[in-house]
């Protein structure tokens, strides 16, 4: 029976990650995506509390919103104001495609 809900639980998880048609990226790690619609371009960090925006990069949707839950709970401080941060160029330059597998981010 434990062996019917792991299996279950994997075939969730493999669904809600998306996923290529195989599963498996070419390099052979597990697909974050099967359309460009599973994808998206955020510069922030992957910690909760950033203090400044990062350079955009493209990611799986899911993720995106698993870190914006666990992130919820925590009371970030607000950022020095001493900080100077780098420029970087807008979320807005670059689309997210799904390529092989794989969240990219591509310029406009």
């Amino acid at each position: 029976m434990k062996f019917a809900a792991f299996v279950v639980s994997g075939a969730v998880v493999l669904a809600a990650c998306g996923g290529s048609k195989d599963g498996r990226t070419p390099s052979g790690a597990r697909a974050s995506c099967s359309e460009d619609a599973d994808c998206m371009v955020t510069n922030e960090g992957s910690g909760c509390c950033p203090a400044c925006p990062d350079v955009p990069r493209a990611i799986p949707k899911f993720a995106y919103e698993q870190r914006k839950n666990r992130c919820a709970a925590v009371d970030c401080p607000p950022a020095s104001d001493r900080i100077e941060c780098s420029q970087v160029e807008p979320v807005e330059a670059y689309v997210a495609r799904c390529k092989k597998g794989v969240c990219i981010a591509e310029k406009r």
